[in-house]
């Protein structure tokens, strides 16, 4: 479950879609929709339209238009479906002309409204499906019946705090593995008021203290992340990133929200050797990443001569209202290419340079507690940089549904040379995603790579623009992303999602710098393409 509040404003959502139906020889239509925001209280009216185009026809031609239900198969795939059987429905509420005849070769905008109820929340959603009514020809007597079919989406949301709450309702084996490794489904459901975007991965944990095996939740055709509307759920197979071997297993799906990981659900479950079956996995405990939990600095770095030691103090503030229980432990750590935070404790002391005091304590409401790291730089001269964490496991009881409110938090670590240059950025790559050459690209991708000795925390922006007029379309700032600390020689992507694109040329611009650090150590980058996709 989610159980954020986000504050959103009045807004109408129409899906851009450009469709065209036509059989081979025959006429055809063309269906459009502009994206459209729109003012829509409770109790009041909003009003769009869709507009038909015909393509080769000679004659007047019909058209039947039908308000429907939004629906989604176990894939994520949103459909048209017939009302009562879809997500939280506004087509009841549409009011448009049935049935409409445009003439040859011309086009008709078909207006329509939705008269939102007094006690509206949160979202709302419907499709508009237009079919071409092809008439019997006079004289036959039998005769299949061909009649082109579009549908375009219509979502509609109302200000206020609108709750956007995702469950993982289960988890299984792949029946089918790919190449013979296995896979896993995972089923979530969205019983929130607005539609979510589903973001996250699966972690095996074979025992305490194993790095575990990491599976990742897919993105859609367009390279997005899956949309769950209200009421409704999805099965999506995840694959491993490195096939995990046979045994018994705890498995942890993570869920984001905001670029934030929000939900913690844990599994038991087996992986079968060759030739055998595993059972259904079995169902541990659910976390919510709801704690208002804080811990400074950002990371710690530390210069020091071979057999050294230094102590350093980080500060763990509970700005909730509930007392929290606290654990500190030492932790390998991987940060995937996205950002992704993997944690594994260190079990085995001898293995440990950093040590923490405190390991456990009770913080109370509204209080902060020191924690001292000692950390002790290895016999023999470093040459690289080297990277651990320290892990805030926090947790506050849980609540009427059960969920176990958490935090889990984590300092990077970093002990760097004596005498090791300043950070430097380079921009390694900067380019747009997109699913094919006849498809709208949908985000930028940009690469950073830290040159230098000692550790970076990134700040920058892409800004999209129109390559012709400079005009601006976006600005996105990666402030608020995660994977923004870059220790020496480590590379980060990230990826941000594009709006709409039309069939210009577009100017993609990433900036970024060290945070701190005057602007004349900013790096920069420009690349272009063209709407309908990347060159």
């Amino acid at each position: 479950m989610f159980a954020s509040a986000l504050m959103v404003g009045a807004i109408m959502v129409l899906q851009s879609i450009v469709g065209l139906a036509q059989e081979e020889g025959r006429a055809g239509f063309a269906l459009t929709m502009g994206s459209q925001v729109l003012v829509g209280r409770p109790g009041s009216t909003v009003e769009s339209s869709v507009t038909i185009v015909t393509e080769g026809t000679k004659e007047a031609t019909r058209y039947e238009i039908l308000a429907l239900d939004l629906g989604q198969t176990p894939m994520g795939t949103t459909v048209p479906v017939e009302r009562g059987q879809g997500a939280r429905s506004c087509a009841s509420w549409i009011r448009i002309a049935d049935r409409v005849e445009i003439p040859a070769g011309e086009s008709r905008t078909v207006p329509f409204s939705i008269n939102l109820p007094g006690d509206a929340r949160g979202g709302y959603y419907a499709y508009l499906q237009v079919r071409h009514v092809v008439d019997r020809p006079a004289g036959e007597r039998l005769v299949i019946m061909v009649q082109p079919t579009l549908s375009a989406k219509v979502e509609v949301e109302v200000p206020g705090r609108n709750p956007m709450e995702l469950g993982v309702t289960g988890l299984s084996l792949d029946p089918a593995p790919e190449q013979g490794a296995y896979g896993l489904i995972v089923e979530v459901k969205n019983q929130g008021y607005v539609k979510a975007s589903l973001e996250g991965d699966i972690l095996l944990y074979e025992r305490r203290g194993s790095f575990p095996v990491r599976a990742r939740i897919p993105m859609d055709a367009l390279g997005r992340p899956h949309s769950i509307y209200p009421g409704l759920s999805c099965q999506l197979r995840c694959s491993f990133d490195t096939p995990p071997r046979p045994g018994d297993y705890r498995a942890e799906v993570r869920l984001l929200m905001a670029r934030q990981w929000r939900t913690k659900s844990a599994f038991e479950i087996s992986i079968p050797r060759a030739g055998s079956t595993a059972g259904p996995a079995q169902a541990l405990g659910r976390s919510e990443f709801d704690i208002d939990v804080e811990v400074s600095p950002d990371y710690v770095e530390v210069m020091l001569p071979p057999g050294a030691t230094r102590k350093v103090s980080i500060r763990v503030q509970n700005r909730d209202t509930l007392t929290v229980e606290a654990r500190a432990s030492v932790a390998k750590v991987v940060q995937e290419a996205n950002g992704f935070l993997t944690y594994a404790d260190i079990v085995d002391p001898a293995k440990q340079w950093v040590h923490v005091s405190p390991a456990e304590w009770s913080l109370g409401p509204r209080s902060t507690k020191n924690v001292l790291l000692e950390i002790t730089s290895p016999e023999t001269e470093l040459e690289t940089a080297t990277q651990c964490a320290v892990r805030i496991l926090a947790t506050a009881g849980t609540d009427e549904a059960n969920w176990l409110s958490e935090a889990d938090l984590g300092v990077p670590v970093i002990a760097v040379p004596p005498g090791a240059s300043p950070p430097e950025l380079e921009i390694s790559g900067l380019k747009v995603l997109g699913p094919g050459d006849e498809r709208n690209p949908t985000a930028a991708v940009l690469s950073v790579r830290n040159r230098g000795g000692r550790t970076a925390k990134l700040a920058g922006k892409v800004i999209l623009e129109r390559a012709s007029n400079a005009q601006l379309i976006q600005t996105m700032n990666i402030s608020q992303m995660m994977g923004l600390i870059l220790p020496p020689g480590v590379e980060r992507v990230f990826s941000v999602p594009f709006p709409y694109l039309d069939k210009d040329e577009f100017r993609l611009r990433a900036e970024v710098s060290v945070a701190g650090q005057p602007k004349s150590a900013r790096q920069a980058a420009v690349s272009f393409f063209s709407g309908v996709g990347p060159k």
